[in-house]
């Protein structure tokens, strides 16, 4: 009977200290979001099949709005609100490379026929500095627009331009050729 007894106490004395140990605090979560005045705010992304992205900070549910928010991160993957034009809003895109020069993702869905699903474009814009938006991958353009976009954005780096310049036009080139160049930096 005692040892029942010795279980059953030790089980409720051991539970509620494991529940405590397991639970992280929200600063030590991997997503965080970064308003327009520049404060980060760590929680946890969320996003439904068909719904709008949110963000969880503290119980509070806030809806992730590219006007509202300059960036967020989630599964270490980072999204920036972009502008692609005066006349457009912003919207998210993937940062998949950020330095000097950001490598800027963005998956254009276009129907190609009535009828039936939407095929996805990979369109790779570049930014260097602030400047404007030149697409690097020849999505929406052609390859020798995009090849001059990149080697432009390169420019003032005369090794890593020529390397890019006689390697042949592939995303995995565009990409290392960045990576590179925000090595040097």
């Amino acid at each position: 009977m005692r040892t029942i007894i010795s279980i059953l106490l030790f089980g409720f004395l051991i539970i509620p200290f494991s529940e405590i140990a397991a639970q992280k605090p929200e600063s030590l979560s991997k997503d965080f979001v970064v308003s327009n005045e520049g404060d980060t705010l760590y929680g946890k992304f969320k996003k439904k099949l068909f719904d709008a992205a949110t963000f969880v900070v503290n119980g509070e549910t806030i809806p992730l709005d590219p006007t509202q928010y300059t960036s967020y991160c989630t599964k270490h993957t980072l999204f920036r609100s972009i502008q692609l034009s005066e006349n457009t809003h912003p919207q998210w895109m993937e940062c998949v490379e950020d330095g000097a020069i950001c490598l800027y993702q963005f998956i254009f869905q276009q129907n190609v026929r009535a009828g039936q699903p939407p095929v996805g474009r990979i369109i790779w814009l570049a930014q260097k500095k602030g400047g404007p938006l030149l697409n690097v991958n020849g999505i929406m353009s052609d390859e020798s627009s995009a090849r001059n976009n990149l080697s432009a954005l390169l420019a003032d780096k005369p090794a890593i331009q020529n390397d890019f310049l006689t390697a042949p036009f592939s995303l995995k080139n565009i990409r290392y050729h960045i990576e590179q160049y925000n090595k040097t930096n």
